[in-house]
């Protein structure tokens, strides 16, 4: 039995279907799973995590912000900065 390939989905995609699927009229939920292939359990985090992810898109640097796959975001904002400053310092 072979598995799966997993596909890593980029917060926008993540946030591209569930707009698909709130609009429903157009396409149901299981038409956009089987064209994704995404499992339903997967689907329904990433419904669960609409607000989260949209606001992740909102405040994270556009070029950054659109190829991440994870949302996740520091804890303190101002010492992520200062160590993000300290990093390309140091790799000029």
């Amino acid at each position: 039995m072979s598995s799966r390939k997993r596909k890593a989905w980029t917060v926008t995609d993540k946030v591209n279907t569930v707009e698909r699927v709130n609009k429903g009229k157009s396409e149901s939920q299981a038409k956009v799973l089987r064209n994704l292939g995404v499992s339903e359990s997967t689907l329904l985090g990433w419904l669960k995590d609409k607000e989260k992810l949209c606001e992740f898109l909102h405040t994270v640097d556009e070029s950054d912000g659109l190829n991440r796959k994870r949302a996740y975001l520091a804890n303190n904002e101002s010492l992520d900065a200062a160590l993000y400053k300290c990093f390309v310092q140091q790799h000029m």
